[in-house]
């Protein structure tokens, strides 16, 4: 039988514990909207503590799980990823929701797309800095590659987010089924942007000849 090897490449760990920095400082807005007023603080000492190391517990997790798979474990690095982009897009949406109590029609789409693109700007660093390190060259004619397949993700998502609050508009509370329009929107594009990455702008096959 094959052994499998669990070590953790070097920088792995730490990148992992930023990411889940990140993913438990950005849910903050979350938090503070659904949890009981007396139990935030507690709350939000468990997202800036407790994620880190849950993060750094998933990336041991996937390692083993892929079993060496290189795919798999690209795959695992951008969910890992994925859920820190999910974190900045939520807290974000979120933290505008609540600031402005807007939630239906075009301002709601507007706030959609500023989330949307502040959780590019940290996938573009994570995905060329990691999951597709291999495949980065650092050229305009990738960059651009990265912006249209995200640009189309950003318009899967905020085309999710108006059907779910025109067709469900009353099946709960305006935030809840704007959040849940957001989610479904995030995965519909999770799936798309990594597909759109992994063979059209970090294809290791293609050359990218032109860069900054």
């Amino acid at each position: 039988m094959k052994k499998i090897k669990i070590k953790i490449e070097a920088g792995n760990g730490e990148r992992a514990l930023i990411l889940g920095l990140i993913i438990g400082v950005f849910l903050l807005p979350v938090v503070n909207t659904v949890v009981p007023q007396g139990l935030i603080l507690y709350a939000n000492l468990i997202l800036v503590f407790a994620m880190p190391l849950l993060a750094l517990a998933g990336i041991f997790f996937l390692k083993i799980l892929t079993g060496g798979n290189a795919a798999l474990w690209q795959f695992a690095k951008f969910f890992l990823i994925g859920l820190a982009n999910t974190a900045v897009n939520v807290g974000i949406f979120n933290y505008f929701i609540n600031a402005t109590g807007l939630t239906r029609g075009t301002p709601l789409v507007i706030i959609t797309a500023v989330s949307f693109l502040a959780a590019l700007v940290n996938s573009y660093i994570w995905n060329t800095h990691w999951a597709f390190r291999e495949g980065f060259t650092n050229s305009i004619y990738q960059f651009e590659r990265f912006f249209v397949v995200t640009f189309v993700g950003l318009l899967v998502n905020t085309t999710a987010v108006i059907m779910i609050t025109t067709l469900f508009y009353d099946a709960a509370a305006p935030k809840i089924i704007d959040n849940i329009g957001n989610l479904f929107g995030i995965l519909c594009a999770m799936v798309w942007n990594f597909i759109g990455y992994k063979y059209f702008v970090f294809n290791k096959k293609k050359k990218w000849t032109q860069s900054y």
